[in-house]
């Protein structure tokens, strides 16, 4: 999704994202509910989006026609997407917003141009590995593994797996589902829950832990 901030009297705020995924959908929402509140100091935001389906070709061009037509902020939440487009962002001095998790490719130096929602999933998969293992009572360390989708946010858990070791706690492998598309994980969870696992950590999209 792309926003552009009142500029010559006139803000706009234009989309690119795939138009099934619900952030999409909420987000018009709030255009629509803001403007009925008199918009932003009282200019109107002007919603645009295209169906870039998650693919990086697609929002390459996306962000192009959006550059031309003016508009000062985008949002997407495809981190793949994002990282890709991060020196692109850096070069147009684009400001962009991820609604998802950041990766460290998205952080350009020595001015941040894109800005994620939530910490990285790295970050988070130890940090919940600590808080297991700090409030663990069996003798025996903590078991955990991962089911992650197949996006560089998604791959970023791994990462966080490596603290395993230090914080005395055992991880035991992962999963792989697709990002979009996901309508059954039954043989993903068999191969998982043949490892025993005691936690299972998904850094899933919403249609992905439907299934699960």
């Amino acid at each position: 999704m792309y926003h552009e901030i009142s500029r010559g009297g006139k803000s706009r705020q234009a989309v690119a994202g795939n138009e099934k995924w619900p952030q999409v959908s909420r987000s018009f929402i709030h255009v629509r509910y803001v403007n009925e509140r008199g918009g932003i100091n009282g200019v109107k935001i002007e919603a645009k989006w295209e169906d870039t389906r998650g693919l990086v070709p697609a929002s390459l061009v996306a962000h192009k026609r959006f550059k031309v037509a003016g508009v000062i902020l985008e949002l997407n939440g495809t981190s793949t997407v994002c990282e890709t487009l991060a020196p692109v962002l850096q070069r147009d001095e684009m400001p962009f917003a991820h609604y998802l998790n950041i990766t460290e490719p998205m952080i350009t130096k020595p001015i941040r141009w894109v800005f994620a929602a939530c910490t990285g999933y790295d970050s988070e998969f130890a940090t919940f590995m600590k808080w297991v293992e700090a409030n663990w009572t069996e003798e025996r360390p903590p078991r955990f593994a991962a089911i992650i989708y197949d996006m560089a946010s998604g791959w970023n858990t791994v990462e966080g797996g490596k603290y395993a070791d230090e914080l005395g706690v055992e991880f035991v492998g992962y999963e792989v589902v697709p990002f979009i598309g996901v309508i059954d994980t039954t043989t993903e969870l068999l191969r998982i829950a043949a490892k025993e696992p005691d936690w299972l950590f998904s850094p899933s999209p919403d249609q992905q832990q439907l299934q699960l």
